[in-house]
């Protein structure tokens, strides 16, 4: 099982993985593109390597707020919408992402490129809410 959790500088965090908030994807957890630094010099075969810089990669949350039937409508839905873009706010710089699954568990300093977003339509209901950071 993935579980995947959010901290903001304040210590604040949300977890998805479970309920209320489900886990549905995350892409962007493998390769990482490196910038190799190189000179070259007058007849020198090739290059020399100098050091090697790795590019910044994005990682894409998608996930589910999913209410039990006796939890309330949908202003419990909008209750955790709330909380999310809250706590996965741009605006408070770096925060930690937590990656676990059966076998691993790592730790990243991420900034969010915006706050969640939160599709209209089919990803949208009474006890349910799709929502992607």
């Amino acid at each position: 099982m993935e579980i995947v959790t959010y901290t903001n500088r304040f210590g604040e965090s949300v977890t998805f993985g479970g309920p209320p908030f489900y886990l549905q994807e995350i892409i962007g957890l493998g390769d990482v593109p490196a910038n190799l630094q190189t000179q070259r010099v007058p007849y020198e075969d090739g290059s020399t390597l100098i050091d090697v810089l790795l590019e910044e990669r994005p990682i894409d949350i998608t996930f589910l707020i999913v209410n039990a039937v006796d939890e309330g409508g949908y202003e419990t839905v909008s209750r955790r919408r709330t909380e999310v873009a809250r706590i996965v706010n741009p605006k408070l710089g770096p925060g930690t992402l937590r990656y676990e699954n059966d076998f691993l568990v790592r730790e990243i300093l991420v900034v969010a490129s915006s706050v969640p977003i939160f599709p209209d339509g089919e990803g949208r209901a009474k006890t349910l809410q799709k929502g992607m950071i």
